[in-house]
């Protein structure tokens, strides 16, 4: 497998991005550090969810063009960006949606793809750069499930061996360092990012966390690792 390029630790859902407040979240999120944004809205028709993406994908590149771009199971959309002169935008899949089989025959050598699991047994040995494990704790997203656990968390990296994990799913600032320690490449974060009052903040937090796992020299490089390299 060709190379990826390098996954950032701190990963951003941008669930409903074509709102307007979300849009404008993920601009000051992206303002504050955040380097990895996958965009998710399950409830808009494709053209929408294109025109939405390009204009939301444009401003965030005017911030900066080192933001990795990931997007939510269209693959038709995410081989749009990847056809461009810029750089690669991703795809994530899960239960819905294309396969990663499917994925990478569309996309182009070295998009970055990844797969949601929940269980050990959903992770394979396939061509994927990162497997998203969630839920690790209790969310609001998903009432009446306690989470998987920090243990759970442990194994999944375990079994992923060379794969990159990310953990999602209650994931706050204050528990991220818990999350890294098990091995886990970074964390994903949702509410705990654009539902803050103070985003700047609330980024800087989760990216001090994350440096004290994982500290590096350099201040933009404490988001990123080279993730899958096989």
């Amino acid at each position: 497998m060709i190379p990826s390029l390098p996954i950032p630790r701190l990963l951003l859902i941008g669930n409903r991005f074509s709102r307007p407040e979300v849009a404008g979240a993920i601009i000051t999120s992206v303002e504050s550090g955040v380097m990895w944004v996958q965009l998710r809205d399950h409830e808009i028709e494709e053209e929408l969810f294109s025109e939405a993406a390009f204009d939301l994908v444009d401003r965030i590149r005017s911030v900066s063009r080192h933001v990795l771009i990931s997007i939510n199971t269209r693959i038709r959309i995410a081989s749009m960006f990847s056809a461009e002169d810029g750089p690669v935008a991703g795809v994530h899949v899960g239960k819905r949606g294309p396969s990663v089989e499917e994925a990478r025959r569309v996309l182009r050598a070295g998009t970055p793809v990844g797969i949601s699991v929940h269980s050990i047994g959903q992770i394979c040995s396939g061509e994927v750069d990162y497997f998203l494990w969630s839920p690790v704790f209790p969310t609001k997203s998903k009432p009446g499930h306690k989470g998987t656990g920090i243990q759970n968390l442990a194994e999944a990296v375990k079994s992923a061996k060379h794969i990159a994990v990310i953990a999602m799913g209650g994931v706050t600032a204050e528990n991220t360092a818990k999350c890294l320690k098990t091995g886990a490449h970074g964390v994903a974060v949702l509410s705990g990012i654009l539902e803050s009052e103070h985003i700047p903040e609330t980024v800087e937090r989760y990216l001090a966390a994350i440096q004290h796992v994982y500290p590096v020299t350099q201040p933009r490089e404490y988001l990123v690792g080279r993730g899958q390299s096989t």
